[in-house]
This record gives C-alpha cells, structure tokens and sequence, in this order.
C-alpha cells in the first residue's frame, strides 16, 4: 500500500513536469546584443549560442545587431536601443564617466589591440610613432595607455580618421595603425609584407577585451534573464571553439561573404592564447584586475581616481531557476517511474540497490573533485597571482618615466623590479603548465602545426627583446614536400615548452650572441632544434640540465628557479617525444615530436604565409 500511494505522488509530479514545460517553450524574452564590430569569428559563440539553440531553451529570442565605425555599444545599450552589448576595457572609464554598465564576462582574457608598422620604413620601436601619421580607432583607451605609459600623448602623433582596412597601410597613406592581433594581421600576411607589432602586454598592460555587458536596469531588474544569457554565451563559445571549421563555415554562409573561410579559421586559431579557455573557463573576471585596470587609466588621467566597482561586476544570486525545478521534478518523475515499472517484487531490492550506488557514486564524485581541486588551485592562483605582478611592474614603469633620464641609478633599479616581475611571471607560467600535466588526457590532443606556432613565438620573443638577435629556420622542412607538418598535442603546453626553450637560450647567449630555431623533418619525426651562442652544455650535465631546479654549475648566473627545463622535457615526454642536450662548445637543445601524417594531397595552412 505505502508503495502505490508513493507512485501516485510519481504520478502527479510527472503531471505536474508536462504541464510546466509547455509553458516555458511558449515564453520567450525578445533580447538585442550589439556587436562590437561586423559579423565575423570574433562573435562566433554568440552564432553558436542561436544555432545550437541554447538562448532558446534558456527562453531567450536573440537578435544580434552589427555595429557602424565609429559607433560605440556603450551609448546603444544605454539609449535603450539593446539590453546587451560587447565593448572594451573601456568600460570601467564608461562608468566613471557616469554611464550605468555591468560588466557580465569577458571573452578574451587577454587583449587582441596592437599597434602594426610595416619594417623597413623607420619604425624600429614604438618611440618613432612621434610625428607619423597613424590610425587610431575608436574605444581604444587602452592603445592610447599604452602610448602614454611610453611618454606619447596624442599631440605628438598625426591622427588620421581609422579606414578600418590594412589598404591604408599597405599603400603607405599611414604610417601605423590599431589592428585587432585576431584579425588585420590575416590581410597583412597574406600580402607578404613584413610587418612589426606593438602592444601594451609590452610595458604589462594586459587588459580584458570584448566585454559582455548590460545596464544596471537589466541587472537588478532581470537577474536570471541576465544569467540566462550568459549561461547560453558561455556555451556556445565552448562549441565555437571545439568546432571552429563549422562555425567557419556557418559564418561565410550565413552572415556575409566579407571574409573568406581560411581568414576565419585564422581569426579562431589566433582568439584560442586570447581566451585562455584551457586556464580559465569562459566569461572569467577578476575583480582585484579590474581595479588595476581602472586604476591604470586614472594614473594616466584619463580618468578619476575615485572610481568604484561596487554594482560594477555581474554577481548572479544563488538560488535553483523554474528551468532547475523543472529538470529536477522531470528527473525524479522518471527515475522513479522507472523503478516502478520493474514491479513491487523487486522494489525492496532496487531501492537497496539504489541507495548502495548513490554512495559510491557520491564518494566518487566527492574523490573526482578534490583531485580537480588540487590540479585547478595552482592555475587559479597563478592567474590571480598576475595582478599584482602587472600592478609592480606597471608602477614600475611608471616611476622609471617620471625619473630623469640622467638618473642612471634610478633607471637601474627600476629596471631590476621590472625584470624581477617578468621573471616571477615566468615561473608562474612554467608552474602552471606543470600544473596541466597533471591531469593531461591524450583524448583531448588534437593536430597542431609545428611552424605556424614556431613562427608566432619567435615573433613575440623578437618584440619582448628587440636588441637580440632571434632567427628562424624551417628551409628543410619546406625544401620537402613529402615531409608530414603536423604533431597531435596540447597547444598551450607546446606552446610553454618552446618558449622556455628560447628564453633559457636568451639567458645563456651573449646580448651580441645569436639564438637560431630550426624545425626539420625525421624520420617519422619532426625536429626542433634551439641553438645559441652561450657556454654550451658539459657532457657531465647533458641529463642533468632537464632535472627540476638544477642549475649548471658552469653557467653564469643570470636568475631562473631551475624549473624552465624540467617543464619543456615533462611536456615533450607526455606528448611522446624526447628532449635532449647536446654536450658542444656552444648551446644546442633537440626535441623531436612523432609526426601526425597528413592525408593524400592535404596542404599543410603554414605554406605561403609570410
């Protein structure tokens, strides 16, 4: 008898499950979200969000709206012409200037904003912008940050109204220009040009960009509705990111021919370091970096300084949603109906049953999340760590302008907190990936491009250390057109093995001395090889340089914790290859990687690029 009045209690409850969900599909809030900038791969999650239907099993009818030059979101939102927008760091200046925005989750961890010049024309460093003529578009507070943190204000510049297009460069109308790292660079490169970067990441100026955001009406007014997007943002940028040829595809079809399918896979492939998604899951904010991302701009003057961030970040209140109770009431209507349909016979012994495995799997669970807990604490700290070194080395920099530049004691001080600052970033990198190699999953590997990446890195090391000479070799490895390009791994973690590879040769190596990358093919193996022009490695030490915190006693002293090395070799070995040094006159490291082997007539993306 207690088990059939319990099942018609089931019955109800799966009554009560149909008659809510027809209800909730029927409701839907029509939402507007303006676009920072025209349709293309930088507001790929928002198209997945629609496509997928995540905004509408949220109860959400999206529309998304382009953006004109020189419009700002900001002003969109506010006037009422959309509950949603995506902007910059700019806005914690917005907001001090008294517009009501909420700051709901950045896409881009890091900004994509940089300054481009053609080499050969002049421009060695960011100082010979005075006088040329240069592009600057709007909502680029953070550009103008940067220039001033170098001692360059707008008077000493030529502005020219931004054409939005690298033609005006090419051509030499101007000089310079503010591109997105994510996107111009594509047109640039495919012209064959050599061209040069400037960002303000240089002088530690690492802003988030592309903002999701609202207004306060909308926050305090409909805080699940604003959750509710967020949530759908936070999917379908997760699908975006781990189908990028798709949604390529979804994009040239579907909102516009302006970019070709190989410039949006480009624009994908250069947002992943941006996002940081294998770090932080999408959306993250940090207050304590906001606060020195206003305070950033209020030591500049381009803002007060009494800005406060109270209302200022989205906080969604705890509580279970109408869509929770009824995922929760549909479940136990099921489960439990389930159960009844194996009969009363058996009811005693499936509940036992039952109970028996919710245990085990709740201390599985319980097990799964402290192991994940440990991996992930020393990530979250070293991101969060990030903040306070950008805000030294920031200050820093700032005091080191504000010196006389015959102060030659003072600049040297403020040079070694500088370099102190990017050292400690360094270990917090390399700790972090070690952190990853934790709990790394083969599953997860997919086809990477050694040249490409080589390419990238040794780029930004020649923009971090201008006076050294860095070069790059990959004629082997394009002297043979049979030779396979691709290794199957982790990015990122390839991405930390390499640097670390290059910045123990810039350590090592005489500021006269050179540093030479080389990638070449093996058989069934690619090779990387980094040599430079330092002391070289004895034969007694050849093992010993990969263990962690080991130091040749042999090598000049010039700062690490010894852990550089042991990274690059725990990394390679997981991705099954091998790291070696050779015992020469001169620094050498070998790394080979098994190849990937492309198909019949696949072209690798690499070829033809400048």
């Amino acid at each position: 008898m207690k088990f059939c009045r319990f099942l018609s209690v089931v019955v109800a409850l799966a009554l009560l499950a149909a008659a809510l969900a027809p209800a909730r599909a029927d409701v839907a809030d029509r939402i507007v979200i303006q676009l920072k900038w025209r349709h293309q791969f930088q507001f790929a999650g928002y198209y997945a969000a629609i496509e997928q239907g995540y905004f509408r099993a949220a109860g959400l009818d999206v529309s998304l709206i382009e953006a004109h030059e020189g419009e700002d979101p900001v002003d969109v939102v506010t006037a009422g012409q959309a509950q949603y927008g995506i902007g910059t760091s700019e806005l914690a200046v917005a907001r001090a200037k008294g517009a009501r925005v909420v700051a709901l989750a950045a896409t881009y961890q890091h900004s994509p904003y940089g300054i481009a010049s053609l080499r050969g024309h002049g421009i060695d460093s960011v100082h010979d912008l005075v006088g040329r003529k240069i592009m600057v578009e709007p909502q680029a507070a953070e550009i103008w940050a940067f220039l001033k943190t170098e001692g360059i204000g707008p008077e000493r510049l030529t502005l020219v109204p931004h054409s939005f297009d690298t033609k005006s460069l090419l051509a030499g109308d101007v000089d310079a220009m503010t591109v997105y790292t994510t996107d111009e660079t594509y047109a640039l490169k495919a012209a064959g040009v050599d061209f040069q970067l400037y960002t303000a990441r240089s002088v530690d100026i690492d802003f988030y960009s592309d903002v999701l955001f609202t207004t306060e009406a909308e926050a305090h007014g409909h805080p699940a509705r604003v959750a509710a997007v967020v949530e759908a943002v936070r999917r379908g940028w997760h699908y975006a990111m781990a189908h990028p040829e798709e949604m390529a595809r979804l994009i040239a079809e579907r909102y516009g021919e302006r970019k070709s399918y190989d410039h949006l896979l480009y624009e994908a492939e250069q947002s992943r370091p941006l996002m940081a998604l294998d770090v932080v899951d999408f959306g993250y904010m940090n207050e304590g970096r906001w606060r020195h991302i206003a305070d950033t701009y209020a030591g500049l003057g381009m803002m007060p300084a009494t800005l406060s961030l109270d209302g200022f970040l989205f906080r969604p209140e705890p509580g279970l949603s109408r869509e929770g109770v009824l995922k929760l009431v549909a479940a136990m209507a099921l489960a439990v109906l389930v159960v009844a349909g194996v009969g009363g016979r058996f009811y005693a012994l499936s509940r036992r049953l039952r109970h028996a495995v919710a245990v085990r799997e709740a201390a599985e669970g319980e097990l799964r999340a402290a192991l994940a807990q440990e991996r992930n604490l020393l990530s979250i700290l070293a991101h969060d760590f990030r903040t306070p070194l950008s805000v030294i080395s920031a200050s820093a920099q700032l005091i080191g302008f504000c010196l006389s530049p015959h102060d030659n004691r003072g600049q040297r001080e403020i040079g070694k907190i500088v370099a102190a600052a990017r050292r400690l970033s360094e270990l917090i990198a390399s700790c972090l990936a070690k952190d990853r190699l934790e709990g790394l999953a083969t599953a997860a590997f997919e086809p990477v491009e050694l040249a490409p990446l080589m390419e990238r890195l040794v780029a930004e090391w020649r923009n971090l250390a201008p006076s050294r000479r860095i070069y790059l070799d990959i004629a082997d490895l394009a002297a043979d057109p049979s030779a396979a390009r691709r290794v199957s791994g982790d990015r990122g973690l390839l991405t930390v093995a390499f640097s670390n590879l290059i910045d123990n040769a810039l350590k090592y190596a005489p500021v006269e001395g050179r540093v030479i990358v080389s990638l070449s093919p093996g058989p069934g193996t690619l090779v990387v090889r980094v040599l430079d022009d330092g002391p070289g490695v004895r034969e007694e030490d050849r093992d010993r340089v990969f263990e962690k915190y080991y130091r040749s006693p042999g090598a000049p002293t010039t700062g690490g914790a010894g852990i550089g090395l042991a990274v690059v070799a725990g990394i390679i070995r997981a991705h099954g290859g091998s790291a070696s040094a050779v015992a020469s006159q001169r620094g050498e490291f070998v790394i080979t990687l098994p190849v990937l082997r492309d198909g019949p007539g696949a072209a690798p993306a690499w070829e033809g690029r400048a």
